[in-house]
């Protein structure tokens, strides 16, 4: 239990494990609580939903959450997990919205609108952009009392480095296009600003030639911290991964000459031939090892790596394998465990067909295996913050002409939630490409629309169809 349940229901959250879900669930909610692990079980395996739990206090408290199955790292589910919080207000702001819109449809179309779209922050603007207008929602989501912004100029709210963008909105509804998408930040009452999206309407058949646009917003703050976050993260990423090719290539130089130790194995004698780097890499002198055969080996690869060594080496002298490549743990003169990668190849063979002599290299790739290893532990922080989004999320990489421009995108990675959304599973999805899933979105000017967020890093937003699987 996290220690938000403090906060919204009064609770310390170590008196809440081991209590049953069904004490706290108010009694006419106990029908939903008991339908939630059927529902996850079926597909898209997210279920929203909105319950009233009983607070410390005694009174109960509408709370609206997310249930998911929790799955370990082999896909195996170990439990069910359940993110919710506090739409008291919401709840009781939804109650008057039904008895406002029951009153409203008596009214004209513009009230009708208005009834709509009252959900999110309704704004009605004249030609000049001044509000004449302003919906109830506007205190939750932007802190302002709606008479307080009656009056004021809509573009006052609007970020300074939106506002020429704006402007040229404005500018295409005066020429006539009806309904405009948009994003924007707009300046709370606490002097902060939060990333919006918006729809800019005409106001068609409006009696009042002053009111001549509609404006809805909506709350995506959240959302736009979460995609730069993922975008930081899959810089960070990238970054990690130029900078290990760099450290592998400058590596491969510099072992090219002298720092790769050479060994020579008579596979019918056992013996061993090592130089001066072989035994150096492990804190040793070759005399230190002599007489060296393949049982030196052995004596220097850690108990616990032994049979992975000698199916390796059973494989070779049978004649199953002809070449070595892989990566072993031999212990250090002082003990530490050294990352070893053995390279060979069978080069002289009995007049029978048995191999006879092999030889190869031995490379210190430690460093390599820890770089790899953070890579990978890297790699799964950010796929684990991918995979936690409960809306469906999309990692793309860019396909790119000879010219440099974007042709197509081509899927890296999506959570369990854009699986369920595409009715297809993660693995069948990455690697493949969005114009060979969805061909109709070439024509529908979507990668145009990716591109020019690409080039303008704005969070913007597309809306399309596209057939499903299951057609």
């Amino acid at each position: 239990v996290s220690p938000a349940a403090n906060r919204v229901l009064g609770y310390d959250p170590e008196d809440l494990i081991g209590t049953s879900t069904r004490r706290l669930v108010h009694p006419d909610d106990l029908p939903l609580l008991e339908s939630l692990p059927a529902a996850i079980s079926r597909e898209p395996y997210v279920v929203r939903f909105e319950i009233r739990l009983m607070g410390a206090d005694g009174e109960y408290r509408w709370l609206s959450g997310i249930t998911r199955h929790a799955v370990d790292e082999n896909g195996t589910v170990v439990g069910r997990v359940e993110t919710v919080h506090a739409i008291d207000e919401l709840v009781e702001s939804r109650r008057d919205l039904e008895r406002t819109t029951e009153a409203l449809r008596a009214s004209d179309a513009k009230y009708r609108l208005l009834a709509m779209n009252a959900t999110d922050v309704v704004l009605l603007l004249d030609a000049d952009g001044v509000l004449t207008w302003v919906s109830p929602a506007t205190q939750q989501v932007l802190g302002y009392h709606p008479a307080e912004l009656v009056g004021v100029n809509g573009f006052e709210l609007v970020h300074p480095d939106d506002r020429d963008r704006m402007l040229a909105i404005q500018g295409r509804i005066d020429k006539g296009e009806t309904t405009i998408r948009f994003s924007v930040r707009e300046k709370t009452a606490h002097g902060e600003y939060r990333w919006m999206s918006g729809i800019v309407s005409q106001v068609l058949g409006a009696q009042d030639a002053g009111q001549s646009r509609i404006v809805t917003l909506r709350d995506i703050h959240e959302q736009v911290l979460a995609r730069d976050e993922l975008a930081q993260r899959s810089e960070q990423l990238a970054a990690a991964r130029a900078e290990l090719e760099v450290e592998n290539e400058r590596r491969e130089l510099v072992l090219a000459g002298t720092r790769l130790g050479l060994w020579d194995w008579n596979m019918i004698t056992g013996e061993l031939v090592i130089d001066d780097r072989w035994a150096n890499m492990l804190g040793w002198e070759v005399a230190d090892l002599q007489p060296a055969t393949i049982e030196t080996l052995g004596r220097l690869i850690p108990p616990e790596d032994l049979p992975k060594a000698r199916d390796l080496v059973s494989r070779l002298v049978v004649g199953v394998a002809h070449e070595l490549d892989d990566e072993v743990r031999m212990r250090h003169r002082d003990g530490r465990s050294v990352w070893i990668r053995i390279r060979g190849t069978v080069v002289l063979w009995t007049p029978d067909g048995h191999p006879l002599r092999m030889t190869g290299t031995h490379e210190d790739v430690t460093d390599v295996v820890r770089a790899r290893s953070a890579l990978a532990e890297s790699e799964k922080r950010y796929r684990d913050l991918v995979d936690a989004l409960p809306d469906p999320t999309y990692v793309f990489s860019a396909v790119r002409d000879d010219d440099g421009a974007l042709v197509d995108l081509t899927y890296t990675h999506l959570n369990q939630a854009a699986a369920a959304s595409y009715r297809r599973s993660v693995h069948d999805t990455v690697g493949q490409t969005l114009l060979s899933l969805f061909p109709s979105l070439g024509l529908l000017g979507v990668i145009d629309f990716c591109n020019h967020t690409l080039v303008t890093r704005l969070p913007a937003t597309c809306r399309y169809r596209s057939l499903m699987r299951t057609a």
